[in-house]
């Protein structure tokens, strides 16, 4: 008979530990399932910052390129006006100004 019980008393336990596991694998399966569906969003906006990042950077390219085209353009008046600065009558400096009597 009591033999019997412990038998009984084993397949209970072993049930309730097997309930408990299977439980225990369902809350996982659930957190693996939103971990899948985090990591499915963070691929999509690294992947959106990627696409605005490239065109930022493309952006950039094309006002650089635009910038040298102006300063190219604007080099050579830059150029003369330096010229005639230096060819041009000194201006009265506090340093050389006539003394007023």
């Amino acid at each position: 008979m009591s033999i019997q019980l412990s038998v009984t008393l084993i397949a209970i336990a072993f049930a309730c530990l097997a309930f408990y596991g299977i439980m225990a694998l369902r809350k996982t399966m659930g957190s693996l399932d939103e971990t899948n569906k985090t990591l499915a969003e963070v691929r999509s906006a690294v992947h959106n910052l990627s696409y605005e990042a490239t065109g930022l950077v493309h952006s950039a390219t094309q006002i650089t390129a635009d910038v040298k085209g102006k300063m190219k353009a604007v080099n050579p008046i830059i150029e003369s006006a330096h010229d005639v600065a230096k060819h041009s009558i000194p201006l009265p400096t506090p340093s050389n100004r006539p003394q007023r009597s």
